[in-house]
C-alpha cells in the first residue's frame, strides 16, 4: 500500500494536493488516529464522491459516481483508486489542469469502526474483496459494506457501496441534494470553492464581521473558559403570555456544554463530568459551527422514528461504559445536539449580553447540519405554545427573558421551565423486597434533601419492569449500607435494604401530600446527571409572582461601591435592589477558587491572593471547608462591599474553625499584601493601622486568613466620630424565644413610623435581630447612643414584662435588651451578609417588615447553601441602609 502511484499521476509544483508525510491538518488530527474516513465531493471531468478509509498509514480510496446514500435498498458503484495519503483527509480547494483538476469539497469527515469480522484481518478482507464498517460522521452514520463486484468488465477495481439495516437509513436519501452539498470544513459550496471565497472558516467568520460586530456588541475579549456549569431554570406553576419572553422546547434529553477549541470538540455534563467519549458522533459539531472555537450549551437528544426526543433511546447510551459498546450504541441509537445557546465565540465571552444576542448570533454561526439542532424560539405566547406542546404529549416548555444574561451553575428565575406533568428528581436510599414474582426489589425507597437533611418522600414500584429491576439491582448493591441514611427510619411496607445516597432517578407522580409524600409516584428513568445534592423538593412557582419580581439591571447598573470619602446622601439609592447574581468577572473568580490547589494563588476580582489550607474544614458537623467560606464572600463581594466600604474592620479569626480557638484581631497584619487599603488610628490605649474592606478580593483574603464574619464599624474612615447608622440590637434569654424578639420590633417599628423614620431590620443569624436607621452624618457616637436608649425605654415603659436594662444575664428573666450600647465607635456587628461562627454557617440576613409576621421566620434560616437564592428572589433588602438622608429627631 505506497503512495507511488499516488505521487507519479501528480506534479506538486502546481497542485494544492498534499505530498503526504508533511503530518496532517489540525481539524484532521483531531479525529481518532487510525480509525478516521473523509468523503470528498469531486467536480472534474464529471461529479463523482470520493469514499476513503483509513488502514494502515494510507486512505483506501473508492471513487463514488453517484455518490453514497442512506437508502439501504439502494447499492452504489465504487471504483477502487489509488491509495491517497493521510494528509488528504482535510484537504478541499481548486485542482489546476492535469490529472483530477476541478473542485474539490470535504464532503463529510470522522470516525471509522471496522465490523468484527473485517476488523480480525483487514488486509484478508480487502483481499477477499469485502469490508464491513461503521461510520459516524455528519452526514454518513451506521454501518456499511464495501463488496467487490465483477459483473460490469470483470476488473478487481468494481466494488458496489452498500448501506446495512438500521435505524440511519433515509430513503430515497440523495449526497447531492441541496441540503447534503457543503462542506464540512468550511461551510461552502462547490460554487464558492471554485470561486475562491472563504478557504477557511475564520474568513466566513470575517466575512460575516459587520453583522456579528453588531450581535457582539461590548462582549469583552476572554480566553475560551473551561470548567463552566450551565445555567439552570426554576419551575412555575403555568405558562404565560408576557412582552420580553422567549418560550422554547423542553428537550427531553441531558444538559451539555460542548467545547470547541481548534476545531477539537468535547462536551461536559451538568455535574461537571467529560462525556466526551460517550457521545462520538457529536463530533460533527464543530463541522456545523462556523467557527474553530466557541462553547454551545444544549441538549443531548435521542429522537425516535417520528422525531421525538426519547429518553428511552437515551438512555440506552448513557448507560454505556466500554468503547466498542459506545461505537455499536452510537450505531445503534445516534444522538443529535440541540443548540439553544452561545456562550463564547470569537474570543468574546457572551456570557453578560442579553439572550436575545447571544441566540443572534448562534444562528448566524450555526449550519443547518445532520445531528445538530438550532432550537428555536416562540416569542411572548408562553400558554398557547405550551397548549400545543402538551397536545403532543411532549414534556413541557422552557421559558427565557429576552434580555437576561447568562449566569452560569446558577438557577434563576430569569429562565423557568413549565412541564407537562408532575416530575420529581429523588435520591435512591433504599428498597423494600417485592411480593409475589417481583423477587428482591418490590419498590425503590425515595429522599430529597432539605438543607442538609434527607428527608423521606416515600416509595415507588410502579414503572418497575425485569430489566430495569436487574440494572437497578447491580447498581445498587455495591451501595448496601446497614444504616438507615435518613435521620428518621420511615415505615415501610416492607422491610426495607438501604444504600448510600448516591443513585438519582426522576419520578412522575400526581401531587404532594399533606404529609409532604409524593403521590402514586412512577418510576420513569434513572439520572445520572444530576448531583444528589440538586434533589429538593420542586415545588413549582406561582408564575405571577415570578413576573412581578424579575428584573434584569443591566451590567452597567450594577451598584458599585461607594468612592473613598462619598457623601452617602444620594437619594436615587432605592431601599433595594434586584440582584441577579454576580458579575461575569466574580462568576470566573468562583471557577478559578473551585479548582484551584489547597495552597495556591488565585486571581479574584483583578488581585493575585494567595489561599491556604482551602480544604480544611471549618463547620465539622456539615463538611463545610474554608474555601466554601472564601466563595460565599466572593459571591456575595459585590453586593457586600458598599456597607464594608471605607469602615475600619474588626476580624473574628477562627484558624481552625467553628470548634478551635478564635481571637479578634483589630489592625492589619504585617503579612498583608500592600495592595490592602488600611487606615491608621489614634485610639484611647493604642494606635492601629485598620483594615479598610474596599474591594472584594480584601474580603477574600481576610476570609482566608481564618475570620468568619465581619463586622464594620458604623462610622467611615474620614468622619470616624460620626456614625452613619444609628443601630437598635434586640436579643432574648430565654425562656425568650425570637418570637418576642419580632414584637418588640414591630414596637420599634412605631416609633419609628411616629418619627417619621425608615429603619431596615436583619436577622443576626444568632439569636436575635437588628434595625439600622441610617442618619445624615453630623451626631456623634453619644448623641446617636442616647437617643436610641431614650426610645428603648419608652418601649419598655409600654410592655415592662418584655423588656429588661440589666446588665446581668442572671436577673433578665427571660426578658429581651434594647442594646443600645453597640452605638459606641469600634462597638460593631456582624455585616449583612455575613457568615457566623455557629453549627451550620448561617448568614446575617436582610429582611423584610413584614416578614416579622411570618411564623417560619428563624434568625439563623440562611446559611451559605440557600443565602443566594434567597438574595436572588428579594434582592437586596438593605440598600436603603446607604441612603444617608434622615435627621435624628433630638429635642
Amino acid at each position: 500500500m505506497a503512495l507511488e502511484e499516488y505521487r507519479r499521476k501528480r506534479d506538486f509544483g502546481r497542485t494544492p494536493e498534499p505530498r503526504g508525510g508533511e503530518g496532517a491538518a489540525p481539524a484532521w488530527a483531531a479525529l481518532p488516529a487510525g480509525r478516521r474516513f473523509c468523503v470528498q465531493m469531486h467536480r472534474a471531468t464529471r461529479l463523482h464522491w470520493d469514499l476513503r478509509l483509513e488502514h494502515a498509514g494510507v486512505l483506501l480510496s473508492w471513487a463514488v459516481p453517484k455518490g453514497p446514500t442512506l437508502d439501504n435498498t439502494i447499492r452504489r458503484l465504487a471504483v477502487q483508486v489509488e491509495d491517497h495519503p493521510i494528509e488528504y483527509g482535510d484537504f478541499e480547494g481548486v485542482i489546476p489542469e492535469g490529472y483530477g483538476a476541478g473542485s474539490v469539497m470535504l464532503w463529510d469527515a470522522g470516525e471509522r469502526e471496522w465490523e468484527p469480522e473485517t476488523a480480525a484481518d483487514v488486509d484478508a478482507a480487502l483481499r477477499r474483496g469485502d469490508l464491513k464498517f461503521i461510520l459516524h460522521g455528519s452526514k454518513l452514520r451506521g454501518r456499511f459494506a464495501l463488496v467487490r463486484s465483477h459483473s460490469r468488465t470483470g476488473s478487481d477495481k468494481d466494488w458496489l457501496l452498500i448501506k446495512k439495516k438500521g435505524d440511519e437509513v433515509v430513503p430515497a436519501w440523495d449526497a447531492a441534494a441541496p441540503d447534503n452539498a457543503w462542506s464540512v470544513k468550511t461551510g461552502r459550496t462547490m460554487e464558492e470553492i471554485a470561486a475562491g471565497r472563504g478557504a477557511h472558516a475564520e474568513e466566513i467568520w470575517r466575512s460575516r464581521d459587520e453583522q456579528l460586530v453588531d450581535l457582539l456588541g461590548d462582549a469583552p475579549r476572554r480566553e475560551l473558559p473551561r470548567d463552566v456549569r450551565p445555567m439552570l431554570a426554576e419551575r412555575v406553576d403555568r405558562a404565560f403570555t408576557a412582552d420580553g419572553w422567549y418560550w422554547e422546547l423542553k428537550y427531553d434529553g441531558v444538559r451539555a456544554l460542548v467545547s470547541v477549541r481548534d476545531g477539537a470538540v468535547s462536551l461536559t455534563g451538568r455535574k461537571g463530568r467529560d462525556e466526551t467519549a460517550r457521545y462520538p458522533e457529536l463530533r460533527r459539531v464543530a463541522d456545523a459551527l462556523l467557527l474553530r472555537d466557541a462553547v454551545v450549551d444544549g441538549e443531548v437528544v435521542a429522537f425516535d422514528e417520528k422525531g421525538r426526543p426519547s429518553f428511552e433511546r437515551l438512555q440506552s447510551r448513557i448507560n454505556v461504559g466500554r468503547d466498542v459498546d459506545v461505537a455499536r450504541a452510537a450505531a445503534v441509537n445516534p444522538v443529535a445536539f440541540c443548540a439553544f445557546d452561545l456562550l463564547w465565540a470569537g474570543g468574546r465571552d457572551l456570557r453578560d449580553l442579553p439572550l436575545s444576542q447571544r441566540k443572534r448570533a448562534l444562528r448566524a454561526v450555526l449550519r443547518d447540519a445532520p445531528g445538530v439542532v438550532y432550537v428555536d424560539h416562540v416569542e411572548k405566547e408562553g400558554g398557547a405554545f405550551f397548549d400545543a406542546v402538551k397536545a403532543q404529549g411532549l414534556e413541557g416548555i422552557v421559558g427565557k427573558q429576552a434580555d437576561s444574561r447568562y449566569e452560569s451553575g446558577r438557577r434563576s428565575r430569569h429562565w423557568v421551565k413549565v412541564k407537562a406533568w408532575n416530575t420529581q428528581d429523588c435520591v435512591i436510599c433504599g428498597h423494600t423486597a417485592g411480593r409475589g414474582g417481583r423477587g428482591q426489589l418490590g419498590a425503590l425507597v425515595l429522599g430529597v434533601h432539605e438543607g442538609d437533611a434527607l428527608v423521606h418522600v416515600g416509595q415507588a414500584g410502579s414503572g418497575l419492569d425485569g430489566a430495569t429491576i436487574r440494572t437497578l439491582l447491580d447498581l445498587l448493591e455495591p451501595l448496601r449500607v446497614d444504616e438507615c441514611p435518613f435521620a428518621v427510619v420511615p415505615q415501610t411496607d416492607q422491610p426495607a435494604t438501604w444504600v448510600r445516597p448516591e443513585l438519582v432517578c426522576e419520578v412522575r407522580f400526581t401531587e404532594w401530600s399533606s404529609a409532604g409524600t409524593l403521590r402514586h409516584p412512577t418510576f420513569l428513568r434513572l439520572r445520572p446527571d444530576v448531583s444528589p445534592r440538586d434533589c429538593v423538593r420542586e415545588r413549582p412557582l406561582d408564575a405571577t409572582a415570578v413576573l412581578s419580581k424579575v428584573s434584569i439591571p443591566s451590567r452597567a447598573k450594577r451598584v458599585q461601591p461607594p468612592a473613598p470619602d462619598a457623601p452617602q446622601e444620594d437619594p436615587a439609592i432605592p431601599d433595594r435592589v434586584a440582584w441577579d447574581g454576580p458579575s461575569p468577572e466574580i462568576e470566573e473568580s468562583l471557577d478559578r477558587l473551585a479548582r484551584a490547589r489547597p495552597n495556591s494563588t488565585v486571581e479574584i476580582a483583578g488581585r493575585q491572593v494567595k489561599l491556604t489550607n482551602l480544604d480544611k474544614v471549618f463547620w465539622p458537623n456539615q463538611g463545610y471547608t474554608k474555601r466554601d467560606l472564601i466563595a460565599h464572600y466572593v459571591r456575595f463581594g459585590e453586593l457586600l462591599v458598599p456597607y464594608l466600604c471605607n469602615r475600619p474592620l474588626s476580624t473574628h479569626v477562627y484558624p481552625d474553625g467553628i470548634t478551635g480557638p478564635h481571637f479578634w484581631r483589630k489592625d492589619k497584619p504585617v503579612h498583608a499584601p500592600a495592595w490592602i487599603t488600611s487606615w491608621r488610628y489614634e485610639g484611647d490605649d493604642a494606635v492601629k493601622d485598620w483594615i479598610l474592606p474596599n474591594e472584594v478580593a480584601t474580603v477574600a483574603w481576610v476570609a482566608n486568613a481564618g475570620v468568619i464574619d465581619l463586622h464594620p464599624w458604623h462610622s467611615r474612615s474620614d468622619a470616624p466620630h460620626q456614625p452613619d447608622w444609628a443601630v437598635f440590637d434586640l436579643d432574648p434569654f430565654e425562656p425568650a424565644t425570637f418570637r418576642d424578639v419580632c414584637d418588640v420590633a414591630k414596637l420599634v417599628k412605631a416609633a419609628l413610623d411616629h418619627y417619621g423614620l425608615r429603619g431596615l431590620p436583619k436577622v443576626s443569624g444568632q439569636t436575635g435581630l437588628q434595625i439600622y436607621v441610617p442618619i445624615r452624618r453630623g451626631p456623634s457616637y453619644d448623641v446617636v447612643r442616647h437617643w436610641v436608649e431614650e426610645v428603648g425605654r419608652a418601649i419598655g415603659r409600654v410592655v415592662p414584662d418584655r423588656i429588661t436594662w440589666d446588665w446581668s444575664v442572671a436577673k433578665r428573666g427571660g426578658k429581651l435588651r434594647i442594646d443600645y450600647t453597640q452605638n459606641i465607635i469600634n462597638k460593631t456587628l456582624a455585616a449583612p451578609y455575613a457568615v457566623r461562627p455557629e453549627d451550620g454557617a448561617p448568614v446575617s440576613m436582610p429582611i423584610a417588615w413584614e416578614e416579622l409576621d411570618d411564623p417560619a421566620l428563624r434568625p439563623d434560616g440562611w446559611d451559605i447553601r440557600n443565602a443566594e437564592r434567597r438574595v436572588r428572589e428579594v434582592g437586596d433588602l438593605f440598600r436603603g441602609v446607604l441612603r444617608a438622608d434622615q435627621d435624628l429627631p433630638l429635642s
